[in-house]
């Protein structure tokens, strides 16, 4: 246990599920923007997002930035054993997919969801990775 800092994966998480959050805000305002779609509906408007590949190709590029960043915080802040604590910053992002998953929000997206449920830790771990090659330098 001497090996996981809380308080690093604690931050990690956070930052991680703040980033994600943004990058899925900025993804859809820039789909709705660029569209002729109307968004008087607040249900169409979300439909027509969430149905956009456009969406989901920067929602999920933006948001693996995130999280690269905050497995390199997290590690960062760990001071050592970079991977793990990196990627140990991905589990509020696996629960909250396995939640989605769990409880159907991913209706018609089952496939981008286990990809993001695979991937997310990977990703964070990359982070970890990326600072302690920082730190070696």
């Amino acid at each position: 246990m001497n090996r996981i800092s809380l308080m690093a994966v604690a931050v990690g998480n956070i930052v991680d599920i703040v980033l994600s959050s943004i990058a899925g805000f900025l993804a859809a305002i820039y789909v709705l923007k660029s569209s002729a779609a109307s968004t008087n509906n607040m249900d169409a408007a979300n439909q027509f997002v969430l149905a956009s590949g456009v969406f989901w190709f920067w929602s999920t590029l933006l948001g693996s930035l995130g999280s690269v960043l905050s497995g390199y915080v997290a590690a960062r802040m760990a001071r050592h054993d970079d991977v793990l604590n990196g990627g140990l910053s991905s589990i509020l992002s696996v629960g909250a997919t396995v939640y989605a998953l769990v409880r159907g929000g991913a209706a018609g997206h089952e496939a981008l969801y286990f990809v993001s449920l695979l991937l997310s830790p990977a990703v964070t771990a990359f982070g970890g990775y990326l600072s302690a090659r920082h730190r070696a330098r």
